[in-house]
């Protein structure tokens, strides 16, 4: 269910989502057409998967259905989306392979959709060898990354996000 307030919290009113599934950890975000987008994350078996759902009011809600840019990886979770000026950005985490290793460690996905076309592209990692300094030897995938946040000042977005070494 997603639960709207028009009296600063003093009451709610219940819409309910089609969904007989247990959702976990549910988002909104406004986006850049001025619509809402709720992502929740389902459990399937051993995994689990972000879904997501869109409303022009806040009240009716379409489906929820597999958001396409994550279905490829591995336990994709806790996604967060900004509005910008051509579109909307959605970073989340998920389950990374290490190749020497072969222990999994989490990492950042990005994709974008723009106004024109709305279609998401394909979720690039964005917590790679690249978001440490030139000069580092440690390998990307040696480390957690969690949690993004996302904000937005004079047309550029910003991001932060939790890194701790994986054991």
């Amino acid at each position: 269910s997603v639960f709207t307030t028009t009296n600063g919290g003093a009451s709610f009113t219940e819409s309910k989502l089609k969904t007989s599934e247990l959702m976990v950890a549910p988002r909104i975000y406004r986006t850049n057409a001025n619509t809402f987008k709720l992502f929740t994350s389902l459990g399937e078996s051993d995994s689990f998967q972000i879904y997501t759902a869109d409303s022009k009011d806040g009240v009716t809600w379409s489906r929820l259905e597999i958001f396409a840019p994550a279905a490829p990886l591995r336990n994709p979770f806790v996604p967060v989306l900004i509005p910008y000026q051509n579109g909307d950005l959605v970073v989340f985490q998920a389950q990374y392979l290490a190749p020497d290793t072969g222990r999994f460690s989490y990492q950042l996905y990005a994709t974008n959709r723009s106004s024109s076309n709305g279609n998401w592209s394909n979720a690039i990692l964005i917590s790679d060898q690249n978001s440490f300094d030139a000069r580092s030897s440690i390998d990307f995938y040696k480390y957690q990354n969690q949690r993004a946040s996302l904000f937005q000042f004079n047309d550029e977005t910003w991001i932060a996000w939790e890194r701790t070494q994986a054991i």
